[in-house]
């Protein structure tokens, strides 16, 4: 069904497009021999109008739609037949049949490759051309309105199946971002769980932390966009509350360039990479190291991290849940970010590092 904006639309270039036929059929009458004839031509006019949208209307939606070609093709030879009969009645009840074959000596050819003697007066007389004439403009205007229609049709359908692409878009990013929060919460209460099995005394300060990137995950992330500021104070929460659980064997840096402010972006898209680097590269046990870095223009945003693969195989309480993090953030990249986004990750002499570049003007 057409919007009250698609019909309003729609009645504008039809109002065009008689404009145009009228104006130029005028013209056309003019430029020759011809004298027009303002009653001759209205009653054409009218003719090829109600032909239009009889097809356009009602034959072409009703029959020609729905697959029904015999029953369209007979109403419209019937309705045509019918139109074309009293357009003839009409016509030559005003005016008796002009003498074409006179006129045309009169015809301003220019051309020296025509001679004038060698014309001939078509087969048919001037009665049956005139019926041949209003039957050429009545399937012309046939032919015209199972164009626009097709056409508006084939629109229509383009529309709908973009706006059926746009929900479930809409739809699995939901999912997708939904998957993100248990699955950071799973991680963070890992976290904890290591510090409350030593029984250390920052088990109650790592909750505290927790309730406050959860407050952010659950307000600020639902967010369509966020500011880059506030993703960044996010990430960095979500480290200080992972360095509670570690030792100084693990060197973690964060390091950002560039102006922050003013920036706005999708939320949770980097969190994963940080979570992955965490879980793979820092156990507390062994020396390693993860280097985060954010560089930033003014229509992109660079980041990258490198960890030290020391935790190949994570503990059971992983089990089943690796991956997906990452996964989940490669497709919302290629919903949010399409053909604006270049992602890249490589394993390579015992280190593991992410790349990823964000243009902002396609987002």
């Amino acid at each position: 069904m057409a919007t009250k904006q698609q019909s309003g639309f729609r009645y504008y270039y039809h109002i065009l497009g008689w404009i145009l036929y009228f104006g130029l059929n005028y013209m056309l009458f003019n430029t020759y021999f011809i004298r027009f004839n303002l009653p001759l031509q209205l009653v054409m006019w009218v003719a090829v109008f109600i032909i239009f949208y009889v097809n356009y209307l009602v034959l072409i939606p009703f029959f020609l739609f729905k697959k029904r070609y015999v029953l369209y093709l007979a109403f419209l030879v019937i309705i045509t037949g019918i139109i074309l009969t009293l357009t003839y009645t009409i016509k030559m009840d005003m005016m008796p049949p002009p003498n074409f074959g006179d006129r045309l000596h009169q015809m301003p050819f220019h051309s020296p490759d025509i001679t004038f003697g060698e014309h001939r007066e078509p087969p048919g007389g001037p009665r049956m051309r005139g019926i041949y004439l209003d039957l050429y403009n009545m399937l012309m205007f046939i032919m015209a309105a199972i164009g626009i229609r097709f056409f508006e049709f084939w629109s229509t359908e383009e529309k709908h199946k973009a706006e059926q692409e746009r929900a479930q878009a809409k739809t699995e990013l939901s999912l997708l971002k939904q998957q993100v929060n248990p699955h950071f919460l799973f991680n963070s209460l890992n976290s904890i769980y290591s510090l409350a099995y030593r029984k250390s005394d920052l088990t109650a300060e790592s909750i505290l932390k927790l309730s406050d990137t959860l407050r952010y995950m659950l307000y600020d992330a639902e967010k369509h966009q966020i500011s880059l500021k506030n993703e960044l104070e996010h990430i960095r929460n979500y480290i200080e509350l992972q360095k509670l659980r570690l030792t100084d064997l693990t060197d973690v840096q964060m390091n950002i360039q560039g102006i922050v402010n003013n920036k706005q972006i999708e939320p949770l898209l980097f969190i994963p990479f940080v979570e992955n680097a965490f879980k793979f590269g820092a156990d507390g046990i062994h020396e390693s190291f993860i280097h985060i870095f954010f560089d930033i223009h003014n229509d992109s945003i660079e980041f990258r991290i490198i960890n030290k693969v020391v935790n190949e195989h994570p503990n059971e309480r992983y089990k089943g849940t690796s991956g997906i993090g990452l996964n989940n953030t490669r497709r919302r990249l290629e919903i949010l970010y399409p053909e604006a986004h270049m992602l890249k990750t490589e394993k390579k002499d015992g280190l593991f590092e992410v790349q990823l570049i964000l243009d902002l003007n396609k987002s």
